[in-house]
């Protein structure tokens, strides 16, 4: 990505029981310039695969609480 480029992160809370696991929904909104340029790319995942996934990250995210 160039400095002009940008990625929306919207994480929306939806927690279902599915096999007694939380899963939480996300979408990622790739702006202009992204090497997948006006993408919206939506999916979900269950907590552990999210806490696995996490820590794969070169950097990792702010964490904020409501």
């Amino acid at each position: 990505m160039d400095g002009n480029s940008t990625v929306e992160l919207n994480v929306k809370l939806i927690e279902r029981v599915y096999m007694l696991d939380t899963f939480q929904s996300f979408q990622l909104n790739f702006g202009y310039g992204s090497k997948f340029d006006e993408q919206t790319w939506t999916f979900d995942l269950c907590e552990k695969c999210f806490e696995e996934f996490i820590h794969t990250f070169q950097i990792m995210p702010d964490i904020g609480y409501r």
